[in-house]
């Protein structure tokens, strides 16, 4: 969650968030303001990340907040891509951050000691992210095409191994994407927790494979889609670690 955070706030410092554009954009407020929110969210979104990262129990309230402050931008900056409509797909942006939103919030609520709905949460915001996912990916979204490309290092000009290939790909990706969605809502299985957050964590990566590890904050922010899974697979172990 600290990972995710401080890729947020890489991108608010050092480039300009979603909720700027919003802001700038559409709502017609001075470039100033716009810019002044996105400072103030990069540091309150460092801070969030140092406080998560502070040990004892007597720091659970604060930490709780501080996730819950996370969840709440990532809320904000769905917001801002759905309304914006800049880019393909931004129609399902909120769907899509599920597990960028909800991950952070029910950790607050698990730190407070209200943990009955975790697992229910998280099987809702997993499959709606891989759901999303998933569509998107049969639906070829060029984004995923380009990462299939660079990271394969195809020749898009190959009748064999080109765009074509990347597209089956896509198509077999989107098919089971869609299926673990599906199945993730009625099977209590860890297998199947376990390939969503290594899953996750392939696509996270990807994103460096592609365009170097200068996108790392791109990779950050998807670490929920790794922890969302993984804490799944931990409360479906034998002896589940995480109370429900």
């Amino acid at each position: 969650m600290a990972l995710a955070a401080l890729g947020a706030a890489y991108v608010s410092w050092f480039q300009a968030s979603s909720v700027n554009s919003l802001l700038f954009i559409e709502l017609e407020r001075d470039e100033h303001s716009a810019r002044n929110l996105d400072i103030a969210a990069a540091i309150g979104l460092c801070l969030c990340a140092a406080v998560l990262c502070q040990p004892g129990r007597h720091a659970a309230r604060l930490a709780s907040g501080a996730a819950a402050l996370i969840g709440l931008w990532f809320l904000a900056l769905a917001t801002a891509d759905q309304v914006l409509h800049s880019t393909a797909f931004s129609h399902l942006a909120l769907p899509a951050a599920a597990l960028r939103i909800v991950t952070p919030i029910l950790l607050a609520l698990v730190l407070l000691g209200r943990s009955s709905r975790v697992e229910f949460g998280l099987r809702v915001a997993v499959a709606s992210t891989f759901a999303v996912h998933g569509y998107e990916a049969l639906c070829h979204n060029p984004k995923f095409l380009d990462l299939i490309l660079l990271n394969l290092n195809l020749d898009t000009g190959s009748p064999l191994f080109g765009e074509a290939s990347a597209r089956i790909i896509l198509d077999v990706i989107g098919a089971v994407d869609l299926l673990v969605a599906g199945l993730v809502l009625f099977l209590r299985s860890p297998a199947l927790a376990g390939y969503m957050a290594l899953w996750g964590a392939v696509t996270a990566l990807s994103r460096c494979g592609a365009m170097g590890w200068e996108a790392w904050p791109a990779v950050a922010v998807r670490m929920t889609h790794v922890a969302g899974p993984l804490a799944l697979f931990l409360l479906w172990r034998p002896r589940g670690i995480i109370k429900r």
